[in-house]
C-alpha cells in the first residue's frame, strides 16, 4: 500500500480537480455568510438546497464590480476559476464577476411566513404577555453544550439572578431541531404552576445555524406558550421569526438573563435602602437612650464616694500623661542625636565608597568602549576604501575596459618572448574568449636594433605570398 503525505494527496487533488475545470466556470446559488475583509475582499459561500461552496472575490474584481453589492440571501450567479486552497484542503472559486438574479428562496420563504403570521396577528403587542419581575423558576430551552448556556448562568449569577434555571436540551441547528423544539415549547409552555418563564436560546451562527427558528411551526409554537416566553437567539443584527411570536425579544442570551435579573436588582437596591433607613432610625434611637442614661448617672454619681474616687484617677493620669509627655520628648531629643551619628556613619560607609568607585569604573568602561567603537568604525571605513581601490585595479576591470589576458595552458603570458610560432593561445575577453595560434612574432628592438625573429616571420611571409602565386 502506497503511502503519502498531506501535501503530495492536496497537490494531487489541486491537479486533478484544476486539469478537469481549466476553464471559468458559472455557478448559481445564493449568498451566505457572506463578509468584507479590511484590505477590500469579499468572502461568502454559495449554497442551494443540497450543497454550499466557498467563494473569493480579491479587491480588484470587487472594484470592477460597483454596480451590484452582495449581501445575504441574494441569488447570484458566480463567474470565476475553480481552485484549491492547499493551506485547509478546501476547493473554492476565485471569482471575476457577479451577476445578481432574484432574492434568494430563503429569504422569500422568511418573509411569505412573516407576512402570513404577521395577518393572523402572532406579532400584535396586545396578545403578547408580561414577563415576571421576579421570577422563581425559568425553562431554558437550548442545546446543553453550547457556549450560551454557560455565558446565561455566569450573567444570571452576576447581575443577582435568584431564579432556579431547568435545562431543557434541544438541537438548535438543522431541520431534525424543529421538533424536538416544539415538543419542549408545547410541554415546558403549559407549566404554568411550575415555570415564570420560558428562554427559547441559542448562540450567533450563519443564516443555516439559525433557519429552525424561522420555521413555521416553530414560531406557532412559541406563540402558543401559556407560560411567558423570550425568544434570545443569535446577535444584536441576527432576526428570526420567533423573535417577532415571543412575548419579548431580547438581542443575546446574556441579554435574556440580564431581563430576568433586573427585578432582583432592584430588589436589591430597594432592600439596601430600606436597611440603611432603619439602621439609621435604630441608631439614631440607641443615641438617645444612651444619652438619657448618660445624665443620670451624672446626677446620681455626682456626690457619690466613686466620683472622688473618678476625680483622684483623673488627677493621677494627668500627671501621669505629663510625665509621659517629658519622657516622650527627652528620647525624642536621643533619637534624632542617634539619627545624626547614623547619616554621619553611613556617608563615610565603605559600601558607599565602594560603590562610587564603581560608577566611576562603569563609566570608564562606557567610555572605552566607545572609543573602541569609534575606531572599529573607523577602521572599516578605511579597509572598505582599500578594497574599492584594489577592486579598481583588478583584472575583471581591466577586462572590462576593453583589455584581454592571454595564457597558454592556463599559464598567463606575461611577455611576447614568451610565446612561440604555432602555440595555442586562449585570449579572455570581459564576455568570454577565443583559442588561435601564433603565426608570427615582434619584440621591442634590442639595443642593436636588431630582430631576428622579425625576419624569420617576414620570411615565412614570403613563402605565403610565393606559394599563392603558384597556385
Amino acid at each position: 500500500m502506497k503511502r503519502f503525505t498531506v501535501t503530495e494527496i492536496t497537490e494531487a487533488i489541486k491537479n486533478l480537480l484544476e486539469g478537469t475545470f481549466r476553464d471559468t466556470v458559472t455557478i448559481s446559488g445564493e449568498i451566505t455568510g457572506f463578509s468584507v475583509s479590511p484590505r477590500g475582499h469579499l468572502y461568502f459561500s454559495l449554497k442551494d438546497d443540497k450543497a454550499k461552496i466557498r467563494v473569493a472575490m480579491f479587491k480588484n474584481a470587487a472594484v470592477s464590480a460597483r454596480s451590484y453589492t452582495p449581501k445575504n440571501g441574494d441569488s447570484v450567479e458566480v463567474t470565476g476559476e475553480l481552485k484549491l486552497y492547499e493551506s485547509d484542503g478546501a476547493y473554492q472559486i476565485i471569482a471575476r464577476k457577479i451577476e445578481y438574479d432574484s432574492v434568494g428562496l430563503f429569504w422569500q420563504k422568511f418573509e411569505e411566513t412573516k407576512r402570513r403570521l404577521e395577518a393572523e396577528g402572532l406579532f400584535d403587542e396586545a396578545r403578547k404577555k408580561n414577563i415576571p419581575e421576579l421570577p422563581e423558576r425559568i425553562a431554558l430551552i437550548t442545546s446543553p453544550t453550547g457556549a450560551a448556556v454557560t455565558d446565561f448562568i455566569t450573567t444570571a449569577k452576576k447581575t443577582g439572578g435568584r431564579f432556579v434555571i431547568d435545562i431543557w436540551p434541544v438541537p438548535v441547528q438543522g431541520k431534525e431541531a424543529a421538533l424536538p423544539i416544539i415538543k419542549a415549547l408545547n410541554t415546558a409552555g403549559s407549566l404554568t404552576q411550575v415555570y415564570d418563564a420560558v428562554v427559547l436560546m441559542r448562540g450567533g451562527g450563519s443564516l443555516e445555524d439559525l433557519a429552525v427558528f424561522s420555521e413555521e411551526n416553530v414560531a406557532r409554537a412559541v406563540a402558543a406558550t401559556k407560560v411567558p416566553c423570550i425568544s434570545a437567539v443569535g446577535h444584536e443584527r441576527d432576526f428570526s421569526i420567533c423573535d417577532f411570536t415571543a412575548d419579548l425579544r431580547v438581542a443575546t442570551p446574556t441579554a435574556a438573563a440580564v431581563k430576568l435579573s433586573e427585578g432582583y436588582a432592584v430588589r436589591e437596591k430597594e432592600i439596601a435602602v430600606y436597611q440603611g433607613r432603619l439602621g439609621s432610625f435604630m441608631e439614631n434611637r440607641l443615641n438617645r437612650l444612651n444619652q438619657r442614661m448618660d445624665f443620670l448617672g451624672r446626677r446620681l454619681g455626682a456626690s457619690s464616694p466613686a466620683a472622688k474616687i473618678a476625680s483622684l484617677k483623673n488627677m493621677l493620669g494627668a500627671r501621669e500623661q505629663k510625665i509621659a509627655s517629658k519622657m516622650k520628648e527627652r528620647l525624642f531629643g536621643v533619637s534624632r542625636k542617634l539619627d545624626t551619628c547614623a547619616g554621619v556613619i553611613r556617608k563615610h560607609h565603605p559600601g558607599i565608597r565602594l560603590e562610587r568607585m564603581k560608577n566611576r569604573t562603569d563609566s570608564a568602561l562606557r567610555m572605552l568602549k566607545t572609543l573602541s567603537l569609534d575606531a572599529l568604525k573607523e577602521n572599516k571605513q578605511k579597509l572598505e576604501l582599500l578594497s574599492a581601490r584594489l577592486g579598481g585595479v583588478s583584472p575583471e576591470k581591466a577586462l572590462e575596459r576593453g583589455y584581454a589576458l592571454v595564457s597558454i595552458n592556463n599559464r598567463l603570458v606575461r611577455k611576447a618572448k614568451d610565446v612561440h610560432l604555432e602555440d595555442e593561445l586562449e585570449i579572455r575577453f570581459n564576455d568570454g574568449y577565443i583559442n588561435t595560434f601564433v603565426t608570427g612574432r615582434k619584440l621591442s628592438e634590442d639595443g642593436n636594433g636588431k630582430n631576428p625573429d622579425n625576419k624569420r616571420r617576414v620570411s615565412k611571409d614570403q613563402k605565403r605570398a610565393g606559394k599563392a602565386q603558384n597556385d
